[in-house]
């Protein structure tokens, strides 16, 4: 009976005597990490890492370093160190420099945002500068038509009272001159507008514009002729055709009033 309890307790204080060594395995090398004050992290264990960033979120206020960033001792950095291992370092280096240049891509967008809000409204501003350079211009243009308009009815104005006038001065000096004109014509076959202009105290202009007039509504001079300068007026009448038709045939089919007006004796001016 004896032996068989002791062979039961045999186990169990082999249990017993392993539990102690495990524990003193385990106190001796938490004491040696405390001892060189490093934490040795499970990199794999991905619960362990979250842990790990809620703990680096609520620790910000160390500063993470390697172990081969360690400062010597008696140095002074101004802040608390927060030491890990050399692989958990790496990473926090690396989610470090991922912080980075997320917020260097945050600034570069609100720059470029900002940027092309500038752009925006210097645009904007060009368009409504240019939309009142537009206006003014046609402002301007409308004003100019405007004004060479009423220049435009001005002058019109002028020049129908400057004709209206005319043709008044025109028909007072035909009616006062017309007999006397005619009267001249009538003793003269052939009549320049220099002299007659001299006999009735009247312009060349003045004396030719009365004699076509006549010529158009007169018709005694129907048939009269004019030379191709509308300089020499010749009276011809009815019973004039046979001597100029005779005159004709001798100067080959023309008339030239130099020859006439040199030749008293030329049919013409019977």
């Amino acid at each position: 009976m004896a032996n068989d309890i002791a062979i039961i307790f045999i186990p169990i204080a082999i249990c017993l005597v392993g539990i102690r060594f495990l524990l003193t395995l385990m106190a001796q090398r938490q004491q040696h990490r405390q001892s060189h004050g490093v934490l040795h992290l499970n990199d794999d264990d991905p619960a362990e890492f979250l842990q790990d960033d809620i703990q680096d979120d609520l620790d910000g206020d160390f500063n993470i370093v390697a172990d081969d960033d360690i400062p010597n001792e008696g140095s002074s950095t101004g802040r608390a160190v927060k030491k890990v291992g050399k692989k958990r370092g790496e990473k926090l280096r690396r989610k470090e420099q991922i912080r980075q240049y997320r917020e260097y891509m945050d600034q570069q967008r609100e720059m470029q945002r900002q940027q092309d809000l500038i752009l925006e409204e210097q645009y904007r501003q060009r368009r409504a500068e240019e939309s009142l350079r537009q206006a003014d211009e046609l402002d301007i243009i409308r004003k100019n038509l405007a004004k060479l308009a009423k220049q435009e009815t001005k002058q019109k104005d002028t020049l129908r009272r400057q004709e209206e006038k005319k043709r008044n001065q025109d028909a007072q000096q035909f009616a006062k001159c017309r007999a006397k004109v005619k009267e001249h014509v009538q003793k003269n076959k052939i009549s320049t507008m220099e002299n007659l202009a001299k006999q009735l105290w009247l312009t060349e202009e003045q004396t030719r514009n009365i004699l076509q007039k006549l010529c158009s509504t007169d018709p005694y001079f129907q048939l009269c002729l004019w030379s191709e300068d509308n300089n020499t007026f010749l009276n011809v009448q009815a019973d004039d055709y046979t001597a100029i038709h005779e005159f004709l045939e001798t100067n080959q089919g023309r008339i030239l009033v130099r020859q006439v007006l040199e030749d008293p004796a030329s049919p013409l001016l019977r």
